[in-house]
């Protein structure tokens, strides 16, 4: 990280992916990169993981079933993942829940 360039260079953007367990320094990782790089952005799976669990309790909730890991089908969460989109909304980069 000490030789991270204040500026990636290139007309397009990079992207970099960090994954590894609870604890590991990935936001650690990422604070230190986005400090030192005044052009990146930076974004958490966490939040679609928290938005995808809000739409499961929510459907759960509607439909007056029992929040269990059989409810939880692939089906079910690629449906949900259809109303979540990813772009630049309110100038930053989020997602958006339809």
């Amino acid at each position: 990280l000490r030789q991270v360039p204040p500026v990636v260079p290139g007309q397009e953007g990079k992207l970099f992916i960090f994954q590894g367990l609870s604890g590991t320094g990935k936001g650690t990782t990422v604070a230190t990169l986005k400090q030192k790089m005044t052009n990146a952005v930076t974004w958490s799976n966490g939040n679609v993981f928290r938005v995808l669990t809000l739409l499961l309790v929510l459907q759960c909730e509607e439909e007056g079933a029992t929040l269990t890991k059989d409810y939880i089908t692939t089906e079910r969460v690629q449906r949900l993942m259809n109303c979540v989109h990813f772009g630049h909304y309110r100038g930053k980069y989020d997602i958006k829940v339809s």
